[in-house]
Formats: C-alpha cells, structure tokens, sequence
C-alpha cells in the first residue's frame, strides 16, 4: 500500500498521506473497529515522528557520542511503545482503554515492585530468567553473525540438542488454557 500511495518518492506531503494511509488502512485490515483504526494512526504518527527524529542532528550525535546507550534506549523506547499500542489493540471498551492508557504512562498509578512481583505466575523466576536469556541471547547473536546460522553450522548432534531443548520448553511452557486466536472473530 505504502509505494502504490506514493510512498517517500513525492516530497514531505506524500510521504505523510502514503504513510498514515497505509497505517489506517492496516487497522482497518484488522478489524471493523475504532480501537483498530486508532492503533493503526498511533502507528503511523509514531512511524512520522521516527522520520523526523532519525533525521535530526540530536539523535546522529548521540549516536556518535554513545551508540551502545542509544541503543538500549532505542530498544527500551520502541518495546515500551508497542506495548502501548497492544493496549490500543486488545481493549476495546473506550474508557477502559482510556484508564489503561493513562495508567500506562503514568497517571493515576501507583508503582509497587512487590505488587508487579506477585502478579507474576507462581513459576516466578521462569518469566524472568527467560527474560534475561533472551537479551543474553539477543546479545551474543550480534557478536557471533546470528544466532540462528551459528546454531545450524554446528554439530548435527549439538544442533538436534539445541532445538529438541528449544521444542521442548515451547511444549512444557505453553498457557494452561487456550485462547481463541484473535483473528478467528473476523
């Protein structure tokens, strides 16, 4: 949709238009529901703002002057936004989205470790030691030439271990009770 609608070839007016319209015509593509509308042009405004920022001199000499910080604050910025449109995404009751947004960013919360603690399955430290591998693993997938390539290029035994391990804790840590994949009330 995005080249079609003129993509970045027109100037600065096209490039919004193909951009929030691409956007607003994948929420509707999710569904026929304002919550999908509103989490595609959150999408396409957070896409404009990336623009603007990766063009500005700000971010280029953060880069310069500490890339591994802009990094992890990249990351941590970019994961934080998209839960944030998750929220836009799955509650469909307006003033409950509304009190989950504000909660989000924080108003009208209250921040409680302990509180986060607890409402963690009672496997606690599973979710977070699988939380730490997967930026560990994130880590060392940069260093070696990804991870996924380096894995096939070993032994065929140690390979079999890998993924047998890997197929094994996708079985053992699945949820309790199913849930209806999203797209089967479309």
């Amino acid at each position: 949709m995005y080249i079609p609608l003129g993509g970045s070839r027109g100037g600065t007016r096209v490039l919004i238009v193909a951009l929030m319209g691409t956007m607003l015509l994948g929420g509707l593509w999710h569904g026929a529901s304002w919550n999908f509308v509103l989490w595609g042009a959150v999408h396409g405004l957070l896409l404009l703002i990336h623009r603007i920022l990766t063009k500005s001199n700000i971010i280029k000499s953060g880069f310069e002057r500490a890339p591994i910080t802009m990094l992890i604050s990249g990351w941590i910025i970019t994961q934080y936004l998209i839960f944030m449109t998750w929220l836009i995404f799955r509650v469909e009751d307006t003033s409950m989205l509304i009190r989950s947004l504000k909660t989000f960013i924080g108003f009208d919360s209250h921040w409680d470790l302990r509180e986060g603690y607890d409402a963690l399955p009672e496997i606690k430290l599973l979710p977070i030691s699988i939380v730490a591998i997967f930026i560990l693993m994130h880590g060392v997938s940069g260093k070696i030439g990804g991870l996924k390539m380096w894995i096939s290029k070993q032994n065929p035994l140690m390979w079999g271990v890998i993924c047998g391990t890997l197929l094994s804790f996708t079985f053992l840590l699945r949820p309790a009770e199913t849930v209806d994949f999203i797209y089967f009330r479309f």
